[in-house]
């Protein structure tokens, strides 16, 4: 785990972990057991508007992974699972509701690199892009 509430930056996480994790000086590196890192609740992270969440997973299986979150007590929530069917499933939760969204036939657990993009808007429309299409 890695924990660093607003300082995020390079120098930092290198300061904190080592670069041992690194497997170069652009992203991180995990093994798949029990990683992540925790970014504190900063109110920079407490986005009210439209919402995108990109990132780039490669998976070989699912099991309902939840791949990226922001979880809060109070205020907008949200987080992407890789599923058990090999889909992406994005929520997002405000104050009492949920909206929910399911990628189409896709399957990402298919031991390649994709690129995710989860776009959510304040009229809640939800799209999931997979590798730069819908």
């Amino acid at each position: 785990m890695l924990s660093l509430g607003n300082r995020l930056s390079l120098s930092t996480i290198k300061n904190v972990i080592g670069s041992g994790v690194f497997s170069n000086d652009y992203s991180l590196s995990f093994d798949g057991t029990n990683d992540y890192v925790l970014c504190g609740n900063d109110s920079t992270l407490q986005i009210t508007d439209d919402l995108t969440v990109a990132f780039w997973v490669k998976a070989d299986g699912s099991d309902n992974t939840c791949v990226v979150a922001k979880d809060d007590t109070t205020n907008r929530c949200w987080l992407i699972q890789l599923r058990s069917n090999g889909k992406i499933r994005f929520v997002v939760l405000n104050s009492n509701s949920a909206v929910t969204k399911d990628s189409g036939d896709d399957e990402y657990a298919d031991g390649d690199w994709h690129h995710v993009a989860c776009v959510f808007d304040a009229g809640n429309n939800m799209h999931i892009y997979k590798d730069g299409s819908l």
